[in-house]
């Protein structure tokens, strides 16, 4: 378990800005946490770069429209998320399919005012800081389930911990070390490749392939597995 001034720390010697046994003045520290944090914001838009899935459920209750951010108001008062993997409906036990889709296909309801005991569809729209869950036919009971990939949490402060998968400190390191590297005016070809290279282990491990089922002329199912490289 690192801190985020352990990693800046570390990002720091790679680059010579810090000599080894040497600490960060305060005023280095919280200018390289900003980066740190730039660089957890960026990696959010590298998908491949999530560790884990996250499961979040909404309870219906009769609206059309709900939040979802961290907003502590929020209907589902969590981090957005990158985006949603699954969705199903959660009724007396039972779990049931649920379809999530495009703004198109939520425009094309005549009807957004139908009710119904399970949610059949749901459209989120990516608005910030909040997404907005749009729920087809509306419910007032049972549980929305969502499986979704979500970006590593920000650092509050410079001793905030975090526990993170083997690579996960080392790819961080170095992603900050490149960042940093332009406000120094260092240039480093061998901290740039391994910044590169730790990315790239990481997505080779968390790559999942895209099953799709194709269905066949004698009633039966295939499941044929893509590979994206």
């Amino acid at each position: 378990m690192a801190t985020a001034l352990n990693i800046i720390e570390r990002s720091l010697r790679s680059i010579g800005v810090l000599a080894q046994g040497e600490t960060a003045s305060a005023e280095t520290a919280n200018d390289a946490l900003t980066s740190l944090n730039d660089v957890l914001a960026g990696l959010a838009n590298e998908g491949l770069l999530a560790y884990q899935d996250s499961i979040d459920t909404l309870t219906m209750d009769g609206s059309t429209i709900y939040d979802w951010g961290m907003d502590g108001a929020a209907d589902i008062a969590t981090v957005r998320p990158i985006s949603i993997n699954l969705a199903s409906f959660l009724l007396s036990g039972i779990y049931y399919p649920v379809d999530i889709i495009t703004a198109g296909e939520y425009s094309d309801i005549a009807d957004k005012t139908v009710t119904g005991d399970v949610v059949r569809s749901v459209f989120i729209n990516t608005t910030y800081p909040n997404s907005n869950v749009y729920v087809y036919p509306i419910a007032s009971s049972g549980t929305l389930v969502f499986n979704s990939t979500k970006a590593i949490t920000a650092f509050a402060m410079l001793t905030t911990t975090v526990s993170l998968p083997p690579g996960y400190e080392r790819m961080l390191r170095y992603a900050l070390a490149v960042e940093l590297m332009p406000e120094y005016g260092v240039q480093n070809p061998q901290v740039f490749q391994m910044a590169i290279d730790s990315k790239a282990d990481l997505k080779r491990t968390n790559f999942r392939p895209i099953v799709t089922r194709v269905s066949l002329p004698f009633g039966r199912s295939n499941t044929a597995r893509i590979e994206e490289g």
